[in-house]
């Protein structure tokens, strides 16, 4: 088991991931699949499409457990028990599992059934991330009952639960709340939403585009994740992309230089006509 002080380095850069992501505007709406709210220093809330696009490539049936017919799940297999709680946030004398600072019945989320929201979490306090469900609990989880307590408890995560000893980033626990609540499963849980940049200006489809590549890069310099092709392709089409828009804006930039109305005598002074007959 890392130290105390592994685990606390580790926090830091997750919480490093939640800036970068969370509060770049370009990032944050620029993907089909979901969006993300950067709430505090330690909150990000995931915004998770629960019906995947037709027209977006899908996992093969065959390749994907996580199938329609399989939500709800059990809160046994979907959660962490009490027990497990009390034991991982080491205030289990009290009898103190792992609730969220934001606990359940405070939040106001808008009712849509067709999105369903993520509270990622990297508090200090537990000094391990935990990912809470904040909306249409009863799509994902048979619940036990319907208390605030019980809407409270953490996610069972492979990406959560093997934080502490892999090298875990961000982008992996985001991509298992997209395989879990997505349906069908996306061949890419970060699939481009290209008509978000196109709809923008020109200055900020080239901020917004270079912004997005930087994370696409970052994303396959981690490791070679299963979407790796998918990811690739979209960042072909998103450096085509910024490059025509800074060729559109320096096209604009000359053509506002060379403007043919603007003389010397445009930027002299006026004394009225009056001096004509001086």
């Amino acid at each position: 088991e890392p130290s105390s002080i592994v685990r606390e380095e580790k926090l830091k850069y997750l919480l490093a991931d939640f800036l970068r992501i969370g509060s770049v505007r370009f990032i944050s709406k620029g993907f089909k699949h979901f969006q993300l709210f950067l709430r505090g220093r330690e909150e990000l809330l995931l915004t998770v499409v629960n019906h995947a696009n037709l027209t977006t490539p899908l996992v093969s049936p065959s390749n994907s457990f996580h199938e329609a017919a399989l939500l709800p799940r059990n809160q046994s297999s979907l959660m962490l028990s009490a027990r497990t709680q009390r034991s991982l946030s080491g205030f289990g004398y009290l009898d103190v599992g792992l609730p969220p600072a934001s606990p359940s019945e405070t939040e106001t989320f808008p009712e849509d059934p067709s999105l369903t929201v993520f509270l990622i979490a990297a508090y200090s306090t537990y000094c391990c991330p935990y990912v809470w469900v904040r909306s249409n609990h009863q799509r994902l989880v048979k619940l036990s009952s319907e208390s605030a307590q019980a809407k409270d408890n953490p996610l069972n995560l492979k990406t959560t639960s093997t934080w502490s000893s892999e090298d875990t980033r961000l982008w992996d626990i985001i991509t298992e709340i997209i395989e879990m609540c997505t349906v069908p499963v996306p061949a890419n849980p970060f699939a481009v939403d290209f008509s978000f940049f196109e709809c923008l200006d020109n200055a900020e489809a080239v901020s917004a585009s270079a912004a997005m590549i930087h994370f696409l890069q970052r994303l396959l310099q981690h490791r070679t994740p299963s979407y790796h092709k998918n990811v690739i392709h979209d960042l072909h089409h998103l450096l085509k992309f910024h490059f025509e828009q800074l060729l559109v804006q320096q096209r604009l930039q000359a053509h506002c230089i060379r403007t043919p109305s603007t003389t010397v005598e445009d930027l002299l002074p006026t004394y009225g006509t009056s001096n004509s007959n001086v």
